[in-house]
């Protein structure tokens, strides 16, 4: 039951595997998708396996690793860009008001109204 499965087709090949390196991999992989089901962080590395599938194991978690990264700096981007729309969105505030200020002491009081209006646009968002 162990022998190579190349073995068994009469084949020559660098790749040598066995059935239960494949049957390892095949549980790992269900408890993976599993686990990546429930958000959860993917398995260990089965112990023992042969280094080919220790390398397919090891490939797999380096994709995961990458994709919970990108992940990360994906939220702390859309952080920081939801604090910068916040600023903007106060700064505008303040200029229009200062606007409205203006034209109050210029004695504009429908023109300083209007852009008092436009205010609440920024402060709604």
């Amino acid at each position: 039951m162990n022998e190579s499965i190349l073995e068994q087709a009469g084949t020559t090949s660098t790749l040598d595997i066995t059935i239960r390196d494949l049957a390892i991999f095949a549980n790992w992989m269900q408890q993976t998708v599993m686990s990546l089901d429930r958000g959860e962080s993917i398995p260990d590395t089965p112990d023992p396996v042969s280094g080919q599938v220790r390398g397919w194991v090891q490939a797999i978690q380096k994709l995961e690793e990458r994709s919970r990264l990108i992940d990360e700096k994906q939220m702390a981007l859309e952080t920081n860009l939801n604090a910068h729309e916040t600023q903007l969105n106060q700064l505008l505030s303040q200029l229009y008001l200062n606007t409205a200020s203006l034209y109050d002491s210029l004695g504009q009081v429908d023109k300083a109204q209007e852009v008092r209006e436009k205010v609440g646009t920024f402060q709604s968002r």
